[in-house]
Formats: C-alpha cells, sequence, structure tokens
C-alpha cells in the first residue's frame, strides 16, 4: 500500500541541520520524502505553497510537484 501526502510539509523556512531536529522535537515525524509507516509506504510532498501576504516565503525548501507512475501489482498474500 502507497500513502501520498502533502501540503507545504518540510517546512518554508529550513536551517540545515536545525529544522529536522525541531520538527523531530516537536513530534513530527514525517518531514518530507519517503518513509515506511506500518509496512506502508508514505510519501510527503513539500507541495507548491510560496507564501504571501502574512506568510513566510520559502527558503532552502523549494517547491515540488511529484510525479508517479503506479503499476499493478500481485495479490497480497495473506
Amino acid at each position: 500500500c502507497v500513502c501520498l501526502a502533502g501540503h507545504t510539509h518540510g517546512g518554508h523556512f529550513v536551517v540545515p541541520g536545525l529544522t529536522d531536529r525541531v520538527l523531530e522535537a516537536a513530534k513530527e515525524p514525517w518531514i518530507r520524502g519517503w518513509y515506511e509507516v506500518g509496512g506502508n509506504r508514505l510519501y510527503v510532498n513539500r507541495g507548491l505553497g510560496a507564501g504571501g501576504p502574512g506568510h513566510f516565503p520559502r527558503v532552502a525548501s523549494p517547491p515540488e510537484v511529484s510525479v508517479f507512475t503506479l503499476r499493478r501489482g500481485g495479490a497480497a498474500k495473506g
């Protein structure tokens, strides 16, 4: 099973070496990219959000559009 998620995850303002630690301390385990959760695959997209009035601009966290090719797999053995 695969889950695709996203909504400006990964932060708009990233400080290398600090942002990931802050998000982990805040119990935000899925920041960006691929993860395995309960035997399933999870992909978290950073999104396209570019800020605007009252929002931070993106810094060191470029916007992202993901393209996936889904193929039918074999039947699960249970």
